[in-house]
């Protein structure tokens, strides 16, 4: 919770008011048609109101497990040194940005073992989508 140096939770916000988890996460997080349903209009008020006033965010994590979709990219580039690398990867973060994907960039040091270990970390980020860039440009 707010305060105590962590982040703010369901779980904590639950807690504060008496609530279930689950009332608290359909609330906050639920399909937008559930949200309506998830609790009395008078709860749902209370629990939206705590969670502005402690400044909750949803956790990515916990929601990627739940969808199984992590809403990444993950861009590698040969060199983050070419001036065309930033108009590509700005066009690259534009189009995810318009699709509610998140982007991240890693250098690849035009390097083959460094490639491969860099798409072994992406990959194991559970990326939505990879976009490589030619080693020579």
């Amino acid at each position: 919770m707010a305060g105590d140096g962590g982040p703010v939770t369901l779980r904590g916000i639950a807690e504060r008011l008496g609530l279930h988890v689950s009332t608290v996460s359909r609330v906050l997080n639920g399909p937008s048609g559930e949200r309506g349903r998830a609790a009395s209009g008078e709860t749902a008020r209370r629990i939206r109101e705590l969670a502005e006033e402690l400044g909750y965010r949803p956790n990515p994590h916990a929601t990627s497990l739940r969808t199984r979709r992590s809403n990444l990219v993950g861009v590698l580039f040969p060199r983050l040194s070419e001036i065309v690398v930033a108009t590509i990867y700005e066009g690259v973060e534009a189009e995810a940005t318009m699709r509610g994907l998140s982007t991240f960039v890693t250098n690849t040091q035009d390097d083959p073992a460094v490639q491969r270990e860099r798409i072994a970390m992406v990959l194991g980020r559970r990326v939505d989508g990879q976009c490589r860039t030619p080693s020579r440009w």
